[in-house]
């Protein structure tokens, strides 16, 4: 949800939200409310003059057609003007006078910004109704000696039997045109994949925010050893917590290894792998443990779904395969789990995040105490966050986590402490809004 206190004479100021909704999970564009959410209202005498002429920029100046509907509506005795955007299905949506490249748009939080390249070919994919693991690959081909690498590789995880026909059923090798073709599913499952900067990154930090390393390692391709790599990565570097059962003394790992596996698999199944220059990052600090991967959730789909067991495949041949090779169930209950074992651990809920570029789970580690907001301990990083926002009250995290050379996540995890212990206050919009500090901790 946007509001504008009234409509930018510069129609492209608004049109990039409208464009931004719309390639994205929808929204809605209210004018005669100021940031704050004060309701000043629009003259009531020119309200549908002024939404006709909105809805004749949005069918002029975008394409393809936008999908929404609008009203006016009298608010504290206020006319408003509600324009609600619906998510499209004939993406890429943007504007006509800066072309698909310049005038596409996405929303990242509470923000609109010009999608990039890998961004507009997903929602290409999206529209045609395909996607990028059952596209044709054309730099690897396909031989006996790869197919039975990948069948032997596969097979070994779980014991599962899997041949060239599960490869051919999954659809990572098709006929066309009288001939066999290997897709993208194919050759991320290659030891040679053309795909050689499709990493899983994995640290350790000594301690919350990104600083000094303790241990770190990069696992390539085949993408199904990745899940394997990954996950002993990050069981050698959790601790063993002791607790008495009747006469035994019973050791296990902080946290649980089943929601760490979860983790992993989700991340490396469900990922975007149309800019597969951007790797998967698992990270363990001090206090939990984050597994950030590309791509953000579909618009059909929202954090609270997900928690339902409600899932989207965006790689159906990585996900049909996976099944086969009893990585996964395929029941999207992947989350779920993660949150159900976390409890029986007596751990906070993970945290689940969609930026609408990238999805993150956050498991926490034991000694996290509260909520994923509760305030951490005073460090340097406080001391400098609010010494900048002192000097500018107008600075955003972004702007804070550059200055700062933090990353945005820590910076934001910071400033929701802050937020909620009262030692800073934001007014007005995320962008164009001020801090307010109360009190200097």
């Amino acid at each position: 949800m946007e509001f504008k206190e009234s409509l930018p004479v510069e129609s492209t100021k608004w049109l990039k939200t409208v464009v931004a909704f719309a390639n994205c999970y929808g929204g809605m564009l209210i004018v005669g409310v100021t940031d704050a959410g004060k309701v000043v209202g629009v003259p009531e005498d020119s309200a549908f003059t002024l939404l006709d002429s909105m809805v004749s920029a949005i069918c002029d100046l975008c394409t393809p057609q936008i999908p929404m509907s609008t009203s006016v509506q009298d608010l504290d005795g206020k006319s408003i003007i509600i324009l609600e955007v619906f998510p499209g299905n004939n993406g890429p949506y943007y504007l006509k006078s800066l072309g698909e490249r310049e005038g596409t748009f996405i929303r990242i939080g509470g923000t609109s910004r010009i999608a990039d390249e890998s961004m507009i070919h997903e929602l290409t994919l999206q529209s045609s109704n395909t996607t990028f693991d059952v596209l044709e690959n054309h730099e690897i081909e396909l031989t006996e000696e790869r197919t039975r690498r990948i069948c032997e590789g596969l097979s070994s995880l779980n014991g599962s039997s899997v041949t060239e026909s599960t490869l051919r059923n999954a659809g990572l090798i098709r006929s066309s045109h009288g001939r066999d073709i290997v897709t993208n599913a194919y050759a991320l499952m290659c030891d040679d994949s053309p795909f050689r900067y499709c990493e899983v990154r994995c640290a350790v930090f000594g301690g919350e925010v990104e600083t000094d390393f303790l241990d770190r390692a990069d696992f390539g391709c085949p993408i199904y050893n990745q899940i394997g790599e990954a996950y002993s990565f990050v069981k050698r570097n959790l601790r063993l917590q002791g607790r008495v059962r009747g006469l035994y003394r019973e050791d296990r790992c902080e946290i649980p290894l089943v929601a760490v596996r979860e983790a992993i698999v989700n991340a490396i199944q469900h990922r975007s792998y149309v800019d597969s220059n951007k790797p998967i990052y698992v990270a363990l600090y001090e206090d939990r443990l984050e597994i950030r991967s590309p791509g953000g959730i579909p618009s059909s789909l929202s954090v609270d779904l997900i928690k339902q067991g409600r899932s989207y495949q965006r790689n159906p041949a990585i996900s049909m395969l996976f099944r086969a090779a009893a990585i996964s169930e395929g029941w999207g209950n992947g989350v779920k789990s993660i949150i159900r074992t976390c409890r029986e651990y007596d751990l906070p809920e993970p945290l689940i995040e969609n930026s609408g570029i990238d999805f993150t789970i956050t498991i926490f580690r034991p000694g996290f105490e509260g909520s994923p907001l509760q305030s951490i301990p005073q460090s340097d990083l406080r001391r400098r966050i609010l010494s900048a926002i002192e000097s500018d009250p107008g600075i955003t995290a972004l702007g804070l986590s550059t200055l700062l050379d933090v990353p945005q996540r820590t910076v934001e995890r910071e400033i929701s402490s802050l937020k909620r212990e009262g030692v800073i206050l934001r007014t007005g919009s995320s962008r164009n809004g001020q801090w307010v500090v109360h009190r200097v901790s």
